[in-house]
């Protein structure tokens, strides 16, 4: 992996089967963040942003090209050595929040401390502390429909920092929530960001990608802007 290299994609090629026919969704994306940036995905809905997002977060497989993740190369991973690499240098924040419903903010928090292996009285105090940490220590003890959206969606992040991972993905965080609370949800993105660790959020606003350092555009399945070396390029 080259030198300073978080994320690294090479050629990434994706297709799925619909209909008895292979119907290509990624065509050759290459791309490389380095460590502590951040950077956003943008693109027209099917383009393969998503897709590309779900592949960095290792819930898809790809056919064909590289992609290397803090020097893992990641082309022959088992379930269970992507479920490892997941728990331990990835977190996940969902525009839905993907928060369970019968459990209260800090169980959800906690919920990667205990596929960890971590103790109910350390998991409930790491959680309390992230919690505070993003102001929301006085609704620990609420369940998801006694939060509102920016609420819910602090504790997504806040499940996300739990195991300290130091990739955070993002898709669409801020998709369901109006312009004042998604100011207040990426104002929160930056300091995570001034923390030192690397972001990588797709967003189809451009406001939202402006927090970024960089934007990746994405169009029919390659990098059309913003490429391995933060340059522009044009897909041939």
């Amino acid at each position: 992996m080259t030198d300073g290299a978080m994320v690294e994609v090479e050629a990434l090629r994706k297709s799925y089967r619909v209909g008895g026919r292979l119907l290509p969704v990624l065509h050759g994306a290459s791309l490389r963040i380095a460590r502590g940036e951040f950077v956003a995905i943008m693109g027209a809905s099917g383009s393969g942003k998503s897709t590309l997002l779900s592949i960095l977060g290792l819930l898809e497989s790809y056919e064909g090209g590289r992609y290397t993740l803090a020097g893992h190369d990641t082309r022959s991973l088992t379930e269970d050595r992507a479920a490892k690499l997941r728990n331990a240098l990835l977190g996940f924040v969902f525009q839905s929040f993907h928060l369970l419903a019968h459990k209260t903010a800090w169980e959800n928090v906690a919920l990667p401390l205990a596929y960890a292996g971590v103790g109910r009285a350390e998991r409930r105090a790491r959680a309390l502390r992230l919690l505070d940490r993003l102001g929301l220590a006085p609704r620990a003890e609420h369940r998801p429909d006694e939060l509102s959206g920016g609420q819910r969606q602090r504790v997504a992040i806040a499940r996300a920092l739990a195991n300290n991972p130091p990739v955070l993905l993002a898709d669409e965080p801020t998709g369901n929530l109006d312009s004042r609370t998604s100011g207040e949800v990426m104002q929160l993105f930056r300091e995570i960001h001034a923390r030192g660790r690397t972001i990588v959020l797709v967003t189809h606003e451009p406001d939202v990608a402006a927090a970024a350092d960089r934007v990746i555009l994405v169009r029919d399945g390659r990098v059309v802007r913003g490429d391995a070396t933060g340059g522009e390029m044009e897909a041939p």
